[in-house]
């Protein structure tokens, strides 16, 4: 009873809920042409905090979870940064953002003998007049986790996806020339990153991470406005903007 209770107090105190219940409560008394706004503002406003809905239109848009038992080996993972937070300070450690499954989930495959050299892909930053590599902190946590620092490889300027797709080329031919490289990156940003490997002619297999969305998601208990929904939307708009960019530029 306490938990349902606690819950129940924990929804209606929130900034989104308490929204909802004005846009509501104003549509219901207004009269005239603005009622007509406020009921579209309010349909329009609970369509995109609505969790479930949300987490069904990102699940259809992200890669699908691959079971370990079905990875073959790879001779090369290719490990996409972009996950830290490189703005927090001091900077004696490294921050993530999110997304520190790309670096786990890599340390799990190494270690069951999955793949055989991992390449960092991700560039340099300025923040403050100081410079942070994202390769470099990611080879940090890894050499923590136990990989031996001779398995690490990095590539240390691309500053987007198409770029670590393009500047990752010289050292795969170089490692796998032949055989399929293992793309790692989280599984709403694996169809942008499988377009822009496939337009630089790799032979590859995609293992996504950091996913977003639940498999069991229930829907009486996501009735309530959320403001994860709005999250999920903005990931799922940010990477379907970036296709029609990258499409434009000639990228993919």
């Amino acid at each position: 009873m306490f938990f349902i209770l606690s819950k129940t107090i924990y929804y209606i105190l929130m900034p989104t809920f308490l929204l909802a219940v004005g846009l509501l409560y104003a549509a219901i008394k207004t009269q005239g042409k603005t009622k007509k706004w406020l009921w579209g503002l309010f349909v329009f406003y609970y369509l995109f905090t609505n969790n479930y809905v949300a987490d069904s239109c990102l699940k259809a848009w992200e890669i699908a979870v691959t079971p370990l038992k079905e990875v073959k080996h790879h001779k090369l993972a290719v490990v996409l940064t972009g996950v830290t937070n490189y703005s927090k300070e001091p900077f004696d450690r490294v921050y993530f953002a999110r997304g520190a499954d790309r670096v786990m989930h890599t340390v799990l495959l190494y270690k069951k003998k999955l793949i055989d050299k991992i390449l960092i892909t991700g560039g340099e930053v300025k923040f403050d007049g100081k410079r942070i590599n994202e390769a470099e902190q990611l080879r940090n946590v890894f050499l923590l986790s136990g990989v031996p620092d001779s398995v690490i490889i990095m590539e240390k300027f691309a500053k987007n996806t198409y770029e670590n797709a393009k500047l990752s080329k010289p050292f795969i031919e170089k490692i796998s020339p032949t055989e399929k490289v293992l793309l790692i990156t989280s599984a709403f940003h694996g169809r942008r990153s499988q377009m822009c490997f496939a337009k630089q002619g790799f032979k590859f297999d995609t293992f996504t991470v950091d996913f977003l969305t639940s498999d069991k998601l229930f829907l009486v208990a996501n009735l309530a406005p959320s403001s994860s929904a709005f999250h999920k939307w903005e990931i799922l708009i940010h990477e379907l903007l970036g296709v029609i960019t990258y499409k434009l530029m000639g990228y993919i």
